[in-house]
């Protein structure tokens, strides 16, 4: 927009996120294709930070994924959301209704990333149902991995809502690739400071169901009906409801092609009959790690209550 139009409120808005030195490095990079670099780097070694005025939420329907924010700033809370199957290209993952979460600048659930392309164990890993922070049934992968670049046959898998009410945000994905059983969760944003996940399973026939959370993390604790993040920066707690078998596994994501670096894996395990309502809350902290507690419908994070409501009109929160 400034070579094009002399517009500088893109570089602007980016200089809220990114040092002007890094925008400089950046323009370095290109400067051969400028026609006026005097004008261009002047600009730059003047700008000012602005805010820009964007929405806290986005839901691309083509693809099928939606990101809330809980603001424009370095400290924002923001979580990402895919529910795109069957897949268009062979790049996907095998990860229907799988998220990552990010705040305060530190990644909490992440996605594995794709460490490598060629044919051996670690590319169906990395690209596995079990790698991404989704629910998985029975052990198996949400659709048959062939090799590489190819998958076997899959079932429909969407988006199907995102609502903004203010004091907080929501995404709701389906899909049916485990059918009989079907996988239905939500992801609320509450309050700019902590992510509700709740799993819907419909059509169990006494199903193992896991609940897997990629964690950031090098290593997570466990103690007291609850699981902790922790780290120099920013920590997070984990508390589930109902009651479940948990475990920890070591993982890693990849960054870079063939390099990876350690993460952790939290699995909450349920046997479910019929129906089953999961409940998860994940709340990252800076300092005082906030105390949360899931008494069925009722979340508690700190001082403050909310009750969770599934009925005939879908899930929503109140408070």
């Amino acid at each position: 927009d400034l070579v094009a139009f002399g517009d500088d409120s893109l570089l602007r808005a980016l200089n809220v996120f990114i040092s002007k030195e890094a925008i400089d490095g950046v323009v370095e990079e290109f400067v051969w294709w400028l026609c006026d670099t005097d004008r261009v780097m002047n600009t730059i070694s003047h700008l000012s930070p602005h805010q820009p005025s964007l929405p806290l939420w986005f839901w691309n329907r083509t693809l099928s994924q939606a990101v809330l924010k809980s603001s424009w700033n370095k400290d924002a809370l923001s979580v990402l959301m895919i529910c795109h199957t069957p897949v268009k290209n062979a790049h996907a993952h095998i990860d229907a209704n799988s998220f990552d979460f990010t705040a305060y600048g530190k990644t909490i659930i992440v996605d594995p990333g794709y460490y490598c392309y060629r044919e051996q164990s670690e590319r169906h890993l990395f690209k596995s149902t079990a790698y991404h922070s989704t629910l998985v049934i029975d052990g198996q992968d949400q659709f048959p991995y062939v090799r590489s670049f190819a998958f076997g046959p899959q079932k429909e898998g969407r988006i199907t809502n995102v609502v903004d009410e203010g004091w907080y945000q929501q995404i709701t994905g389906v899909h049916r690739n485990y059918e009989p059983v079907i996988h239905i969760r939500h992801l609320f944003l509450v309050e700019k400071s902590f992510l509700v996940v709740v799993d819907e399973v419909q059509g169990a026939e006494n199903n193992l169901v896991s609940r897997i959370f990629h964690f950031d993390y090098p290593s997570l604790s466990l103690a007291d009906g609850k699981v902790v993040a922790q780290a120099d920066t920013v920590s997070c707690v984990c508390v589930s409801f109902p009651k479940a078998e948990v475990r920890t596994i070591e993982s890693h994501a990849s960054d870079f092609v063939d390099l990876m670096r350690p993460t952790t894996r939290l699995v909450f395990e349920n046997r479910c009959e019929g129906e089953g309502i999961y409940v998860t809350v994940l709340c990252p902290y800076r300092e005082q790690e906030p105390a949360v507690s899931i008494d069925h419908s009722l979340i508690t994070v700190g001082k403050k209550h909310y009750r969770l409501v599934l009925d005939d009109k879908g899930c929503r929160l109140g408070r």
